[in-house]
């Protein structure tokens, strides 16, 4: 039974559920978890991991869980000057991993870093016997499925119209869906409705930004309209959704014109301050422009915002005008 693991991707709640599932199944008593935080180089002592892995308890069989967490030699951090110490690490671990404590399970977990599979010491580990789980972001077109199979696990039935405003809602977000479902579940139904969705799933704002900026630049009008039309059930006026998707947009020229200069995600990711799936899932959205054509998008919103300002256009319908110019 293997007993050492290595837990990355950008889903958090997916990544989060797996750790938990290893504590239930692994029978981990609370008490009995060790982590070290090796995001920093200083953070992490090699000596202090080593001891802790080899100790052993003569007067009780307990399981042990050491997680490793956010390790910076598994991350696109910088390891320049520390090959040699690393090169000890990985030899050490070598010796570990062939006659492994059978006390302890081990977990390297990347949370807020993620995992750089190009690095030699990654390759080592994925070599060994460790068990590799990568919860990616699931695609769009992938979430409905896994919507439906998790909804049916907790017999929630759902009709076609609350299914798709479900997924309106969450926009492919696992950790939402785990809270709608958990919502949903404190009013038992045998099938819910529209309705039930609507009072029961609120809107998340950023939601809403990411799904207008998406719909917009995809062209489809219908959808665009639509989620104006919620923004203004939550009372955002139309210059605060010009502001929003402004700053939604100026996001995605930056992730865009890094991208055509040659950056991978990791690097735009490390160099815009962002996670590592928000990069991926930005560029997916603006998949089909160039970043000349959202600084275009960008002018027409400043333009716009500069002539409701100077009392020439009402905002309303400024911000309308400017959807179907650009929208269809």
């Amino acid at each position: 039974m293997n007993r050492n693991f290595l837990i990355s991707g950008d889903d958090q709640y997916r990544k989060e559920a797996y750790l938990s599932f290893l504590k239930d199944t692994k029978e981990i008593k609370k008490g009995n978890i060790e982590i070290f935080d090796a995001a920093k180089v200083k953070d992490f002592n090699i000596s202090s991991f080593f001891h802790t892995l080899s100790k052993q308890s003569l007067f009780s069989d307990d399981k042990r869980l050491v997680i490793v967490k956010d390790a910076y030699f598994l991350s696109s951090l910088s390891i320049k000057g520390l090959e040699s110490e690393l090169d000890f690490w990985q030899k050490q671990m070598h010796e570990y991993l062939e006659n492994s404590n059978e006390q302890v399970v081990l977990v390297f977990y990347m949370d807020k870093l993620a995992l750089d599979g190009r690095k030699k010491i990654v390759k080592f580990l994925q070599a060994e016997k460790i068990e590799w789980q990568d919860f990616k972001a699931l695609k769009t077109w992938e979430f409905p499925q896994y919507a439906k199979e998790c909804l049916k696990k907790e017999n929630l039935y759902l009709s076609e119209a609350a299914f798709n405003e479900l997924l309106y809602r969450i926009n492919a977000d696992s950790m939402l869906l785990q809270k709608a479902i958990e919502l949903l579940k404190l009013v038992p139904s045998e099938e819910y409705n529209l309705q039930d969705i609507e009072e029961r799933i609120s809107y998340s704002l950023n939601v809403d930004i990411f799904s207008l900026a998406n719909v917009f630049l995809e062209k489809n009008l219908a959808k665009t309209w639509h989620i104006l039309k919620h923004m203004q059930k939550a009372n955002i006026d139309s210059q605060a959704q010009i502001a929003l998707l402004a700053s939604r947009i100026r996001n995605l020229y930056d992730m865009k014109q890094l991208s055509e200069l040659g950056y991978d995600n990791i690097s735009i990711a490390q160099k815009l301050k962002v996670k590592n799936f928000a990069v991926q899932k930005g560029l997916s959205a603006c998949l089909y422009q160039s970043s000349n054509q959202l600084l275009a998008i960008l002018k027409d919103l400043a333009d716009l915002d500069q002539n409701i300002k100077q009392g020439k256009i009402e905002a309303k319908l400024g911000f309308e005008q400017l959807i179907l110019r650009n929208g269809k």
